[in-house]
């Protein structure tokens, strides 16, 4: 529930639309690519039901165990903007030839 509120509220400071303002325009720029990044980060983790580095996953809230490391997820995910849309993707990851 909190990965989803936490894209619902980027999603609130995205149509905010961040103007230049006193900071100028690079300022507005960087902030527009965080934001970009923070949504990608997040549906990464929502898309995955494991813990992964930092992004710790629990079965319930009150657990004091998090969710371990699944195998099946040693794979990139690829994120790519399709029709203004976020995708993503699991994909293998390309081995070298044994």
């Amino acid at each position: 529930e909190s990965l989803e509120h936490a894209i619902s509220t980027l999603q609130e400071l995205k149509n905010a639309a961040i103007g230049p303002g006193a900071a100028g325009v690079v300022h507005a720029v960087e902030t527009a690519n965080l934001l970009e990044v923070a949504e990608m980060i997040l549906r990464a983790a929502l898309m995955r039901d494991e813990s992964r580095g930092p992004h710790l996953r629990f079965r319930h809230f009150e657990d004091l165990e998090p969710l371990p490391r699944e195998e099946r997820w040693d794979r990139y995910i690829v994120i790519s903007k399709l029709a203004e849309a976020m995708h993503l993707e699991p994909r293998e990851p390309v081995r070298p030839p044994q």
